[in-house]
């Protein structure tokens, strides 16, 4: 007969005594009472982030990682507080709509954030805008681990924890405001969108990576358990190439000349409009731009090092929120590496000029030598990847009316030190425009008016598919843009 535990677990919202029967890890228990608690790796045991304060027999608190520890009687549990959202919301009112009544909702679901817009559906006027750090980043922070998860444990434990969270915002929503929600569009790239409507997404994880679905979907609410009257799905793109891009294209109007946007996550997805065509890709950039799978790195949430320069000779920093700084997100990675190239602590093949092994921005954060390599594989796949889509579509460097980069990432990166690394050509200096959630503005379009929903629709169902898997020349490139220039 299995012995019943008993478990406290503390938090910042309530201290709660739960009985545990079957043995389990702390991070099992943690996500199945609701707890949200970032593990990059998974729960694989690799990453060491999952830490929590662990307390047994009147002991001593110690850091332990959730994932490796297991569940004990009399244990308690300190869970750790994380602060802020990880996004800049957009809270623009969009005048053009089609006049619809009621009251509608744009949901922009990204690996790290969820952002979400309230909006009157006939006047455009924003309502209110939330967001929220996506909890499924217990699960793995990129969209390659929680595939790994899904492949292993189904998506049930994902699905639920995201409809939770988007339904409490729906819910605070219509306390405060009276109104319930006629019709929800939702973006995301795709494996979050698979999420979302609780497909399988295992078939992500091998070839040919077979989505369910990319086209356009809609349900009643109550089919899928959201708390609105009508869900629409957007479009997307191919399987790593999301319907966050589509909407980034109506955004921008990408159509209107000779234009690139690019999003800096894990996937590097790229829509290319050249000469009135269409063209799309996306690079595995790996999570370093998402602060995962570095050593200090995180979400762009509060404490994390977003910018890093010199002034008079001193190493000057900021931070997500103006806070102290606890670790590294992916635009202050940039800077940073762009900072040790200036000074000399790295030289152009990312070697430690003097031999160590990290650089100490300050008490508790630092830039090790194996960060360096893997922000240089993936700035690396990113410039490959633009230059083998421009390449594809006959298009020159000069010829580019705008980059548009778009995401979280985009709205701290410094174009200057972004150039000087290697991630984005010259040649596109001035054409670079930071272009913010344009996943979220996009979406907001396509709810306020079905001509912007065709034209998300079209989009999707015109751009070529570049793939540079087996492309030699993407090898070639990504060889050649290793070092730093």
């Amino acid at each position: 007969m299995t012995e019943t535990m008993t478990v406290t677990l503390v938090s910042d919202r309530q201290t709660l005594q739960v009985s545990v029967s079957e043995v389990s890890t702390v991070l099992e228990l943690l996500r199945e009472y609701g707890y949200e608690i970032s593990a990059p790796c998974g729960g694989q045991g690799k990453c060491g982030k999952c830490l929590v304060g662990v307390m047994e027999n009147g002991g001593e608190k110690q850091l332990l990682p959730a994932c490796k520890t297991l569940v004990r009687d009399g244990m308690t549990v300190e869970i750790p507080t994380v602060f802020g959202t990880g996004l800049t919301t957009d809270s623009a009112h969009l005048e053009q709509t089609d006049g619809e009544t009621g009251c509608g909702l744009a949901v922009d679901i990204g690996t790290t954030t969820v952002a979400l817009y309230f909006a009157d559906l006939q006047t455009g006027k924003t309502l209110k805008t939330a967001s929220f750090l996506n909890p499924q980043r217990s699960f793995g922070a990129d969209v390659i681990s929680r595939v790994e998860y899904a492949t292993a444990h189904g998506i049930d434990a994902m699905f639920d924890c995201l409809r939770a969270k988007i339904n409490e915002q729906i819910d605070l929503f219509r306390q405060s405001h009276g109104l319930e929600i006629a019709k929800m569009m939702v973006t995301g790239n795709t494996v979050m969108l698979h999420i979302f409507a609780g497909e399988e997404i295992s078939t992500f994880g091998y070839f040919p990576f077979t989505p369910a679905f990319l086209e356009d979907r809609a349900w009643d609410g109550s089919e899928l358990g959201y708390h609105a009257s009508r869900v629409v799905c957007l479009p997307s793109f191919s399987s790593f190439v999301g319907a966050d891009i589509v909407c980034g294209g109506i955004a921008v109007d990408i159509t209107d000349g000779n234009n690139l946007l690019i999003d800096l996550g894990t996937n590097g997805e790229m829509l290319l409009c050249y000469n009135g065509k269409l063209y799309s890709t996306s690079v595995a950039a790996g999570p370093a731009f998402e602060g995962a799978d570095i050593a200090c790195g995180m979400g762009g949430v509060n404490g994390a090092v977003c910018r890093v320069w010199s002034e008079d000779g001193r190493l000057m920093l900021e931070t997500v929120g103006g806070c102290s700084p606890i670790g590294i997100c992916g635009s202050g990675l940039v800077d940073a590496v762009a900072y040790l190239l200036s000074v000399g602590v790295i030289d152009e093949t990312g070697a430690f000029a003097d031999g160590a092994d990290r650089f100490d921005l300050t008490d508790g954060v630092y830039v090790s030598a194996d960060d360096v390599r893997k922000f240089q594989l993936a700035k690396s796949a990113v410039r490959a990847g633009i230059e083998v889509l421009l390449r594809t579509a006959g298009c020159l460097p000069e010829e580019i009316s705008h980059l548009y980069v778009c995401g979280g990432m985009g709205y701290y990166m410094d174009r200057d030190n972004a150039i000087r690394v290697g991630l984005i050509p010259a040649a596109l200096h001035d054409r670079v425009c930071i272009a913010g959630n344009t996943a979220g503005l996009g979406a907001k379009m396509c709810l306020l008016r079905q001509e912007c929903f065709l034209r998300a629709r079209t989009l999707a169902r015109s751009a070529e598919q570049v793939d540079l898997s087996s492309n030699p020349t993407f090898s070639e490139l990504f060889m050649e843009h290793m070092f730093f220039e």
